[in-house]
């Protein structure tokens, strides 16, 4: 059974998200309007996003909610991981975009 991911996870895949995407947390603070202060607490798991919160924070940081909520297999900051998660919020993101052609089809 797969487990859904802690408080800490998430905001570290926030975090990983903003980065892969260019973003800067104070950017994606105030696109949200909060302060930066508490936009850094959802990013260090002191916060916990309720479900609407943390699909506007994958929206102002162009990110996929699934990305999001992924359970990561370790913990990785290196630029190759942050990489990593542009590549998968990318195939994500074409993945939703062939769907309307998927279902023309069917």
């Amino acid at each position: 059974m797969k487990t859904l991911p802690d408080t800490k996870s998430i905001g570290e895949n926030i975090r990983l998200s903003r980065k892969a995407n260019g973003m800067k947390a104070a950017e994606a603070a105030d696109k949200l309007d909060i302060s930066e202060s508490a936009y850094t607490r959802y990013e260090r798991g002191a916060l916990s996003p309720t479900a609407d919160f943390l699909g506007k924070i994958a929206t102002v940081i162009n990110a996929h909610l699934v990305l999001l909520l992924t359970v990561p297999a370790k913990q990785d900051n290196s630029p190759h991981a942050i990489s990593l998660y542009a590549a998968a919020d990318a195939r994500l993101t074409a993945s939703e975009e062939q769907l309307p052609l998927i279902n023309k089809q069917t």
